[in-house]
């Protein structure tokens, strides 16, 4: 008898969530459709400002952060020289940078950039791409000093994150030829 009782009761608490799981479902429904409306004078105003502000940015701003990309790409490299098993998610990681394509010898151990120069200035290729030339020296096994060059590849793009506009900006190298 005491088993039956708490199956009845068991049942009846089982029928009551699942009806309260759909009373709640239909006021979530009712909640998410709200009327929305954007004051389109005071977006293009944004837009507008933005679009200044990315016309007015240059690649001396991010220099430490190109530094570190170019660094990390160099030891990605070694790492894929040293250890053949991360070749291919390496060479899937540096898609994007032509730059570094190429394999490096054996016998290098360890890279470090330095003495970044943004000597020639900014050209753009659209709105949303600029390329500037960059030398650097590049120091092989603490031991060696190579100059070079790359050509930085800035795409910009806007995101909107919580009702506020954020500028992205993500880099590639190209080999200069």
């Amino acid at each position: 008898m005491m088993k039956k009782v708490v199956y009845i009761i068991c049942f009846i608490v089982c029928f009551s969530c699942n009806n309260a799981t759909q009373k709640s479902d239909n006021a979530i429904a009712t909640e998410a459709v709200e009327e929305v409306s954007i004051d389109k004078d005071g977006l293009l105003d944004t837009e507008t400002k933005l679009k200044d502000a990315i016309d007015d940015f240059s690649l001396n701003d991010v220099n430490a952060e190109i530094e570190d990309k170019l660094q990390a790409n160099y030891e990605a490299v070694v790492l894929a020289t040293k250890h053949p098993e991360f070749r291919e998610a390496i060479k899937e990681q540096l898609a994007d940078s032509d730059k570094f394509n190429v394999l490096l010898s054996d016998s290098i151990q360890s890279i470090e950039i330095k003495d970044i120069d943004f000597s020639s200035s900014v050209t753009s290729r659209n709105e949303r791409v600029s390329t500037q030339k960059v030398s650097y020296t590049i120091l092989i096994n603490s031991k060696y000093t190579q100059k070079d060059s790359v050509l930085v590849v800035m795409k910009r793009s806007m995101i909107k994150i919580d009702e506020a506009v954020k500028v992205n900006t993500s880099f590639s190298f190209e080999r200069i030829d």
